[in-house]
């Protein structure tokens, strides 16, 4: 199974397009990443069957941080993100948007991994070819 290193370098470049693409739409929103969570899924990559980790976009927006409304994306925002983690990111085989309107932005739980919870020092950008 790979390691927590592979996981989080698989962040690390979903992360990067999900930010590359909302950037690119021009869209102002609060806060917004990907998680990449420690289970597997079934998914396709290069039109075969792969078991490999989901990878979640999370985006609120906020007038006051204590309540958070989840935008509404546009669908071919959402399908070019897709296409390109699940292209661009070994590892990742499914992308899914969460449509959870919680007071938080933040994912919580003991096996996953977002770069909220990554040291700074830990992070390094990543660059799209």
């Amino acid at each position: 199974m790979p390691s927590t290193r592979d996981r989080l370098e698989a962040l690390r470049e979903a992360d990067a397009i999900v930010r590359e693409e909302v950037d690119k739409a021009g869209l102002t929103i609060w806060q917004y990443f990907a998680v990449v969570p420690d289970f597997r899924t079934t998914g396709v990559r290069e039109g075969k069957r792969a078991y490999d980790w989901p990878c979640i976009i999370r985006c609120i927006n906020t007038v006051d941080v204590m309540s958070a409304v989840v935008p509404e994306l546009d669908w071919a925002l959402l399908k070019r993100m897709t296409a390109r983690v699940t292209a661009e990111v070994p590892g990742i085989c499914r992308v899914c948007y969460d449509l959870t309107p919680s007071q938080s932005a933040r994912w919580s739980g003991s096996k996953l991994v977002h770069l909220a919870s990554v040291p700074v020092w830990e992070r390094r950008p990543f660059r799209c070819p």
